[in-house]
């Protein structure tokens, strides 16, 4: 979380700068990013990758690069901001609310698109971003988003990072995220009754679990859980930590139902490393052939999720085929290239 006092500084400096230069006191030109950069958690790292590449280009024009995961009080200043001093606009979406997400999301959703509107360029993250936007939107507005100028980028794959594994020779290690923003009582759950089957089926040798779901858990199950040999539940992480444990498992499992477009399975894809998703928002699009996705066939807490039973298969699928599946992950390595993803934002930059 950011602290309400460094929200009015990032808001201050970045409107000082549009104000200043609009008349002339300065005449450094920079893409403002607002709050991203910032978060410690998904869209934050994404922008720092963005940003160091985009940082050092030679940038013709002010730009604000406003993220539809910003408050909506924030996305209707800059854009206000945007338009009355001439600034190009660049909206970055992620999907939209849901009424199981947000309780005002009907509001929010008006809100995303507000700002999508009245910017320059979109940037869906997904085909699915881009579907949902116009599947909430009323006939009118959907022929102004279909001429609109945007791009459809993928989250990108990242430097691989190289790590001493823990892994023996033969065994299979699988990476379980929770969730690095907050807790969902949902998932929570899932992931416990999941490691209660993989380890009554012996399916794999060793679980790591990145996030604190435990806060949700009754004191019956996590005395459950201490009875489960090799595993281990890391609460806290930072990202570097994250991709250095990638690094050493088999594969990944990231069945979050509320992670539209994760970084995490991009990152896992960065290490040669294949994946078990939802079949949600646009996970597919992101790991295509070197993911399997069992069939969302039952209603979790509210949620749509696989049976447990039909993600053990899947797990025991993956390590079956897994020679299969890592020559699928390294494809899909090149094709999400990070060179790429920044060679794109620099053609839109150029062309706004």
């Amino acid at each position: 979380m950011i602290k309400l006092i460094d929200k009015f500084k990032i808001i201050r400096s970045d409107i000082f700068h549009i104000v200043t230069y609009r008349i002339g006191f300065i005449k450094d030109k920079k893409i403002l990013w607002g709050r991203s950069p910032y978060l410690k958690y998904g869209p934050g790292i994404r922008t720092l990758r963005i940003k160091k590449y985009l940082d050092n280009e030679l940038i013709e024009k002010n730009l604000v690069y406003i993220q539809s995961h910003w408050p909506w009080y924030e996305i209707i200043l800059y854009t206000l901001i945007a338009k009355l001093f001439r600034v190009k606009i660049i909206f970055n979406q992620n999907g939209i609310y849901y009424k199981d997400y947000k309780s005002n999301f009907v509001f929010l959703n008006n809100i995303l698109l507000f700002g999508i509107l009245l910017s320059d360029h979109v940037i869906y993250q997904s085909n699915f971003c881009y579907e949902s936007i116009s599947k909430i939107s009323i006939n009118p507005i959907k022929k102004i988003l279909k001429h609109k100028k945007y791009s459809i980028l993928l989250n990108p794959t990242i430097e691989k990072r190289t790590s001493n594994a823990f892994l023996e020779s033969n065994q299979h290690t699988i990476l379980i995220c929770n969730s690095f923003s907050k807790d969902r009582l949902y998932y929570s759950k899932y992931i416990y009754n999941l490691i209660l089957k993989i380890y009554k089926n012996k399916s794999v040798d060793r679980i790591v679990i990145i996030g604190n779901f435990l806060n949700n858990l009754k004191l019956i199950e996590i005395n459950n859980l201490y009875k489960v040999n090799k595993l281990k539940i890391i609460k806290e992480i930072n990202n570097s930590e994250v991709l250095n444990l990638i690094s050493q498992c088999t594969f990944v499992v990231h069945l979050n139902y509320g992670d539209p477009c994760p970084n995490f399975i991009s990152e896992a894809i960065s290490h040669n490393k294949p994946t078990i998703l939802n079949e949600v928002g646009g996970a597919r699009e992101i790991a295509l052939d070197s993911c399997i996705i069992p069939k969302n066939n039952i209603i979790y807490y509210g949620y749509k999720m696989p049976a447990i039973k039909d993600s053990i298969i899947s797990i025991n699928q993956m390590i079956y085929n897994y020679d299969q599946y890592k020559k699928a992950t390294e494809i899909r390595k090149n094709e999400l290239n990070i060179n790429n993803y920044i060679s794109s934002h620099k053609e839109i930059i150029k062309d706004l």
